[in-house]
């Protein structure tokens, strides 16, 4: 699944069933300050023998894979999978990041700032977890002698098993 690196399409027959998939890499589109990167569309029917339901998978992008969107300063990505079976939505995932990004360079010094957001929804089996994110950062090297790096994460998470929320927050500074 995912547009990665092998063959598009992909047929496979073993004792346990049969595995029929198709994935497609986009290439970049780039219009002016507009850049939409490393989309991806995959699909795979899975036929059992064993009783399993039939299930069908169907990706833009993925987790680990998402697309990268670019507008001027701005930016982000994300991706979206969906897994159906007869009896219904067996998992639904999407993750949505975006922000902006500055950088500067006068000679003697660079540096850049980024402040990112994010959502993820995830339903697998029954349970949810949702989940959003505010990251911030930036990073300033002066005479190629010393770098001074922080960035700032806070998240909340929903977890449907249990009916909990939580939240984390870092503060990470490096100087080199």
């Amino acid at each position: 699944r995912g547009g990665g690196p092998g063959p598009p399409a992909s047929l496979d027959v073993t004792a346990e069933g049969i595995e029929v998939g198709y994935s497609l890499g986009l290439p970049p589109v780039s219009l002016g300050m507009f850049n939409l990167s490393n989309v991806s569309l995959a699909a795979q029917l899975n036929i059992y023998f064993t009783g399993k339901p039939i299930t069908f998978e169907f990706d833009f992008c993925q987790e680990h894979q998402p697309f990268l969107l670019t507008v001027s300063l701005f930016g982000g990505g994300g991706y979206f999978g969906l897994t159906l079976t007869p009896s219904g939505v067996q998992r639904m995932a999407a993750e949505f990041e975006f922000g902006g990004n500055f950088s500067l360079n006068i000679g003697v010094a660079s540096g850049g700032v980024y402040v990112m957001a994010g959502l993820e929804y995830k339903h697998e089996n029954g349970n949810t977890d949702l989940s959003g994110y505010l990251r911030c950062g930036e990073a300033l090297e002066v005479l190629a002698i010393i770098t001074v790096s922080v960035e700032f994460k806070m998240g909340l998470k929903y977890v449907s098993e249990g009916n909990k929320v939580w939240g984390r927050a870092t503060l990470t500074v490096e100087i080199k």
